[in-house]
């Protein structure tokens, strides 16, 4: 984004006072804002603080007024305050995630956009910016992922711009990276192990959320003994395809080639849960993981290095690698999952807003409709469709819509029956 951009971007200028008597010299404020007289605007904010320097709304808005004069530091101590008084306001988090984004300072910027998609996971232009954010980090598959999350939620044929742009781009990306990857499959059939891997990585550099692409990688990688490349690809693959048992198993033995026996484990037990017993394998496959297990537990630090990689990984934003750590490192002590559940339903919730705010919204909406609350219930599932308006889920909600509406329309009846 340019200065320009980020500068306009998603600052919400205008706001009520719950005070009747400086309503009309806080108006003015914003007056003064929009019309560009910012040095007007910041001089009536401030007397307004003056006397009421709890007030919100003033305090936000003197917030936008500094960070339009790129008095960036006082425009985040202004909204960190207004943050102390409501740490649920959205638009705070927004402005702040601009502020960061302006300083350089991704990291933060994205914790600010993170933290209002957990509150809001359809705020389009948080998605998009934590999609730039990503891009700009170098972290494509995530960028990626936040762009399609855009896409899903702009309206379809939308003529926003944004929409557009992305559309095309995605659109293009993606069927670039589709005829590459075919390519490198003809090229690995035949054994042209080099032209693969070049129509491999031309189709990730285009679109690089491929898990057959990485797998098929990490196969070439490790045909030509290059054994950590191998887990790099295969780990990339189970991360965008979790579903996948033979990723594990590829995962295991590469692990035990490199002598990282406590990974190797981690990856047996993951391809273990994917498996039926009956399958001929399941029991020689227990036995390994077994072995290695008692092999691992003699080095304690082992166990502790992932835990130590895994909060790393989460100081830097890159919150799928962290996921995964964290889960191999319960799977090696699982007694210490009660401590370490708070951190990784939060991961969880930053990988997937949609599936958290849902689950907390039907939470709430169940609650209001089992204490007969049909109405607040009614708008909670409501709430809750308009987030998630596909799959399996959705079709519960919209029952559950439906189904409030009946009963609303029946009371509001029988209530117009009994006052005639």
């Amino acid at each position: 984004m340019t200065l320009e951009e980020v500068l306009n971007t998603n600052l919400d200028d205008t706001g009520d006072l719950d005070y009747e008597e400086v309503q009309k010299i806080f108006n003015s404020g914003v007056s003064a804002y929009k019309q560009g007289d910012i040095h007007e605007s910041l001089f009536i904010f401030d007397s307004i603080l003056a006397e009421h320097p709890d007030m919100l709304e003033a305090l936000i808005n003197k917030g936008n007024a500094h960070f339009k004069l790129l008095e960036i530091d006082k425009a985040i101590e202004c909204w960190q305050k207004a943050l102390d008084q409501d740490p649920t306001h959205i638009r705070c988090y927004i402005n702040l995630g601009n502020a960061y984004y302006h300083e350089g300072d991704l990291k933060k910027a994205i914790d600010c956009w993170q933290k209002v998609i957990s509150l809001s996971p359809d705020h389009l232009n948080s998605i998009l910016n934590l999609g730039v954010a990503y891009e700009n980090m170098g972290e494509l598959g995530q960028a990626f992922s936040y762009y399609e999350t855009y896409l899903k939620y702009c309206k379809k044929g939308s003529s926003q711009l944004e929409y557009v742009r992305l559309h095309k781009k995605i659109g293009y990306s993606k069927k670039v990276a589709e005829l590459n990857a075919k390519l490198g499959v003809h090229y690995q059939k035949y054994g042209q192990y080099n032209h693969a891997a070049k129509a491999y990585l031309k189709a990730l550099e285009y679109y690089p959320n491929l898990p057959k692409v990485f797998l098929n990688m990490g196969s070439i990688c490790y045909k030509a003994a290059k054994y950590d490349k191998a887990i790099s690809y295969w780990l990339k693959a189970a991360r965008l395809d979790s579903g996948h048992s033979n990723t594990y198993c590829n995962l295991a033995v590469a692990y035990e080639k490199v002598g990282k026996i406590e990974k190797a484990y981690c990856m047996y037990k993951r391809y273990l849960e994917l498996i039926s017993p009956d399958f001929e394998e399941y029991s020689d496959v227990k036995k390994r993981a077994e072995f290695l297990r008692s092999k691992a537990s003699s080095n304690p630090a082992l166990f502790d290095n992932i835990l130590k990689n895994a909060e790393k990984l989460y100081n830097n934003k890159k919150f799928d690698k962290a996921l995964w750590e964290y889960e191999n490192y319960l799977i090696l002590n699982p007694e210490r999952e009660p401590e370490l559940k708070k951190r990784i339903d939060e991961v969880k919730g930053y990988l997937n807003p949609i599936f958290s705010a849902v689950n907390a919204i039907l939470e709430i909406a169940n609650k209001c409709y089992d204490n007969n609350d049909l109405e607040k219930a009614f708008y909670a599932y409501k709430r809750a469709f308009e987030i998630c308006p596909e799959g399996e889920v959705s079709d519960k909600i919209q029952k559950r819509v439906n189904r409030c509406a009946r009963m609303l329309c029946s009371d509001k009846s029988q209530k117009e029956k009994d006052a005639q």
